[in-house]
């Protein structure tokens, strides 16, 4: 049970008492350490009295209001089994975007009402978020053809999160810069139809664009702005609202920690695109060889060693990492697949398919990381815990899942929850 989700629900804004209902006894059911509920169509419908239909509704309202994420889970065999539900709040910066939901007007005599805070999302939470919704999906395993048995509902704040083309983030089209205001794979009568977003453009010209399909979508280059901050209101605008029939959720882990197959949506061509589209990239990457566009490749193929040597000098011709730094991101990208039970077998091949910018990122991470630090620091540890509100060392946080505890450790620092940096190490030391 989530105390806490519920205390923090019951003060929410929702405008509709049955979506409320709905909402503050899924937090009371709620999973304590990560404030999610496998959801029972049929026991909701039954213990608040709603109709079985209208409980799927509310939910999907829920979800386009930003309050909650539905992941989409199946057995071996392909059936479906009860999704389960995560519970957005102040634990994960609101889904990531760090603006707190609406809440209500407080009674006058209710003296235990805690508006909730802004949280700064930055790109070392924003990696750490997107790890952690990677890790929850990937918890189900896989199908023995390496598809995903998880995959998170389009127009969630996890999908959002794990997926460069998801709701409210920014893409190229047209080489125009675009918002993606809708994502829906379904369409007249429920029917499946090959994933489809959206758009409204935002530069100059703007306009709108509808029924764009991924493959014909670029993701921009990373910038120091998180994207999903950049999203226009705190709450994810509606979606299709449909019930998916478990073929949803196509998506892929967006400038994370690293380029991997994750658990929703991504399969081993590539994290949500078609084969066509995985042929046209194939087939344009060897056009521009052909064409002299890749002297870097071109330079590494024929002499680069293999293994962990390769895959350093791989980092170092793409960035101007010093050959200690480039082992020592590999070393960091290799330790980091292997605490998800990842091993890579062939390092150079892994680091390749990583991005310019996602190297530049991780490269920037560890030279801060190891910069002496300039800025004021806290120079005493808090004297409770500003999640819980409990005495140092936090026996609540004790029990969070290690995702939630580095999260914490890197918001607070090891200076201010020193009880969270001797479980979890020094900040940083998670990528």
């Amino acid at each position: 049970m989530s105390s806490k989700a519920s205390d923090y629900t019951w003060q929410l804004k929702v405008g509709s008492t049955p979506r409320k209902l709905l909402l503050t006894r899924m937090a009371k059911m709620a999973e304590g350490e990560r404030h999610s509920y496998y959801f029972k169509v049929d026991l909701i419908s039954t213990y608040l009295e709603i109709p079985r239909n209208k409980v799927s509704s509310y939910l999907a309202d829920l979800q386009s209001m930003g309050l909650v994420s539905v992941l989409e889970r199946t057995y071996v065999d392909g059936g479906q089994k009860e999704s389960r539900v995560f519970i957005h709040g102040p634990w994960d910066c609101f889904g990531g975007t760090g603006t707190p939901f609406a809440e209500i007007e407080p009674h006058l005599k209710d003296k235990n009402f805690k508006a909730a805070d802004t949280v700064e999302i930055t790109p070392e939470v924003l990696a750490e978020l997107r790890t952690t919704f990677n890790e929850y999906a990937e918890e189900d395993g896989v199908f023995r053809d390496g598809n995903p048995r998880s995959r998170w509902r389009l127009g969630s704040r996890a999908h959002s999160l794990v997926c460069w083309y998801g709701l409210g983030n920014t893409v190229i089209h047209n080489d125009r810069p675009a918002r993606v205001t809708t994502i829906t794979n379904t369409g007249p009568r429920n029917k499946v139809i090959p994933v489809q977003v959206n758009l409204t453009y935002i530069d100059e010209a703007s306009g709108d664009v509808e029924g764009v399909l991924p493959q014909d979508l670029k993701q921009p280059e990373p910038t120091v702005e998180p994207p999903v901050q950049d999203q226009p209101t705190p709450q994810n605008p509606s979606s299709d609202g449909g019930i998916p029939n478990g073929q949803g959720g196509d998506d892929q882990t967006v400038r994370g920690v690293m380029t991997k197959q994750s658990g929703h949506g991504m399969t081993k061509q590539s994290a949500h695109e078609s084969s066509s589209n995985a042929k046209r990239k194939s087939s344009s990457s060897e056009a521009a060889e052909s064409e002299g566009h890749g002297p870097e490749e071109e330079e590494e193929s024929p002499s680069a060693p293999g293994g962990i040597e390769g895959a350093a000098a791989i980092v170092a011709s793409r960035t101007d990492a010093t050959d200690e730094e480039a082992r020592a991101l590999v070393a960091k990208f290799l330790d980091a697949a292997l605490a998800r039970g990842k091993e890579i077998g062939q390092p150079d091949v892994y680091v390749s398919r990583f991005k310019d910018g996602d190297l530049g990122y991780h490269l920037s991470l560890l030279r801060r990381q190891r910069a002496p630090q300039g800025r004021t620091e806290p120079t005493e540890a808090d004297s409770r815990c500003s999640e819980h509100h409990e005495p140092l060392d936090c026996v609540a946080c004790e029990n969070l899942n290690p995702g939630h505890g580095r999260l914490l450790l890197r918001r607070y620092g090891p200076v201010r929850r020193p009880d969270l940096a001797r479980r979890y190490g020094p900040v940083g030391a998670h990528a």
